[in-house]
């Protein structure tokens, strides 16, 4: 439907990385990924 991404899956974590190391600004919500009854 759209195609192909322009950017690896590689650069893609590279590029999140930078960011979060570089100290880029964060959405600040939980993710809740540690829940296990399923409820997000």
């Amino acid at each position: 439907l759209f195609g192909y991404p322009p950017i690896t899956p590689a650069e893609l974590i590279g590029h999140t990385a930078r960011w979060v190391a570089g100290g880029g600004p964060l959405l600040g919500k939980p993710t809740k990924f540690e829940r296990r009854d399923g409820r997000f």
